[in-house]
């Protein structure tokens, strides 16, 4: 299959850093439980750790569930990296578990125990706060060094951005992200769709005004659009991974609720999938011209073109589809050598 060449100017930024053997250094910010692509998103995420190509700095939680961070601390346990921090937002929104993040913390075996057992940092279910996570994380990188993924809500990358001088760093959080974040991949927006309001933005639209506007790094968003068209094969989990692997389990409960308790089988939408995916292998997407980013009290999107502008959005080029949910299905159905 041959696929069409895409144009060198957006991609050569990329280029020039997939070259560099250094990995890079990730943080990460999800609305665990509110949908099950963020489970496989930080699964991909732990195979480029285990692979050499990434560190986790920190993951954080922008959903108020206090289930959430446990879900995230017990998928880094798994993946063997249990030393990676979770961050929460105790105020965030969504503050109900969702269809798996407190289902499967729960699980036990026969015997009582926990089926899937938590990093000493995490037991007793204290987390440091997100934001105060995220100003330590970018006061201890290299200048430039940080690339950060938003998969969720922009609750806590407007807080951080807001963020005044303290005991962590002199520096308000526009300058540390000016400063540290070489660039933001954020799942959120519609642009095919404008006139129709993406969950993540809607969700919570003042902290999404609040991040386009304060926002000193480049923008990367992967709009709705993207990842709607990419269904994530649930054959792959079958086939890659043990039954009893958290993600898996946490799929098939999600699968459930999608359809009203019916079946556990779905192939989802792999919208936060692909934020992940554009830092490692960026060269597979198409990338819009260069502009701004807005959105209005409803959560609507609005892109205006210009040179100087910070923010571009994913595409998916004609034949490429199929490459992209490959390396997806492959990356996300991960399961750790023991």
């Amino acid at each position: 299959m041959k696929f069409a060449k895409f144009p060198y100017f957006p991609l050569a930024f990329f280029c020039a850093l997939a070259a560099l053997a250094a990995p890079e250094r990730i943080v990460f910010d999800t609305d665990m439980g509110n949908d099950v692509d963020d489970a496989l998103a930080l699964a991909m995420l732990h195979r480029f750790k285990n692979e050499g190509k990434a560190e986790i700095a920190a993951v954080l939680v922008n959903k108020g569930a206090p289930e959430a961070p446990v879900f995230c601390a017990l998928l880094n346990e798994y993946f063997g990296n249990g030393s990676v921090p979770v961050g929460h937002i105790a105020d965030g929104k969504t503050p109900r578990a969702g269809a798996f993040a407190g289902k499967v913390a729960a699980a036990k075996n026969s015997d009582g125990s926990p089926k899937y057992p938590l990093p000493e940092r995490a037991r007793g279910g204290k987390f440091p706060d997100a934001v105060k996570l995220a100003r330590r994380v970018l006061a201890e990188s290299e200048d430039g060094g940080v690339v950060y993924i938003s998969v969720g809500f922009l609750t806590n990358a407007a807080r951080l951005l807001e963020s005044p001088p303290d005991e962590i760093s002199p520096l308000t959080g526009a300058e540390l992200a000016a400063k540290k974040v070489k660039f933001f991949s954020v799942m959120g927006g519609n642009f095919a769709a404008a006139e129709r309001a993406e969950y993540n933005i809607k969700e919570d639209a003042k902290s999404a005004q609040i991040f386009a506007k304060l926002c000193p790094s480049k923008i990367y968003f992967s709009g709705y659009e993207v990842g709607e068209g990419l269904r994530f094969p649930q054959s792959a989990l079958d086939e890659k991974t043990r039954p009893d692997n958290p993600v898996n389990e946490a799929y098939k409960l999600y699968a459930r609720t999608v359809n009203g308790g019916k079946s556990d089988r779905h192939d989802r939408p792999s919208w936060d999938l692909t934020s992940v995916l554009f830092v490692f292998e960026p060269e597979l997407f198409g990338v819009s011209e260069t502009g701004n980013v807005s959105f209005d009290d409803a959560g609507r999107t609005k892109f205006s073109p210009s040179e100087g502008g910070k923010s571009a959005y994913l595409k998916i080029p004609e034949g490429r589809a199929e490459k992209i949910l490959e390396k997806l299905a492959n990356a996300a159905a991960y399961e750790p050598l023991n």
